[in-house]
């Protein structure tokens, strides 16, 4: 079970979900659309900055989509992390539920903070698994990735 009492209700959820249907996952990640748009006046170095700074990678041009104006744009932002507190195989594995050591806690958490440094524009992909196929796989473009993941 987890133990993490400053844990949104969302997360507590999402993690007692997947403890409570042995879903095989230890560790989720949430992201969210977030909207970014500019406060300052267009054309502005304080516009400038602001687009830069909330936006990560954003380009001077306003939405860091190449776009070259100033209207709102959405990206894809971490949202935070949950960890369960044992490791389930697939149920065709039958195997029995594994408690995480702290080591593997740690790192799981090491993995959140991580994801905490990126953003990603329209069309951009998250990068992590893609578990349709059963196969791990990091894809930078989620438009690029093989149909069959």
């Amino acid at each position: 079970m987890i133990s993490e009492p400053s844990l949104s209700p969302f997360f507590v959820s999402s993690a007692e979900y997947i403890e409570r249907n042995a879903v095989p996952f230890e560790h989720v990640d949430v992201w969210v659309p977030s909207h970014v748009g500019s406060a300052a006046p267009r054309g502005s170095g304080a516009a400038k900055r602001q687009r830069t700074s909330s936006a990560g990678a954003a380009s001077e041009s306003g939405t860091g989509t190449g776009g070259g104006d100033d209207s709102p744009s959405f990206r894809l932002c971490y949202g935070g992390s949950v960890t369960v507190g044992a490791q389930v195989d697939p149920p065709e594995a039958g195997g029995p539920e594994v408690p995480l050591t702290d080591e593997d806690k740690q790192n799981f958490a090491l993995f959140g903070d991580y994801s905490e440094k990126f953003s990603f524009s329209n069309g951009c992909g998250l990068p992590g698994r893609i578990f349709k196929s059963g196969i791990p796989a990091w894809e930078q473009f989620v438009s690029k990735a093989p149909a069959d993941l």
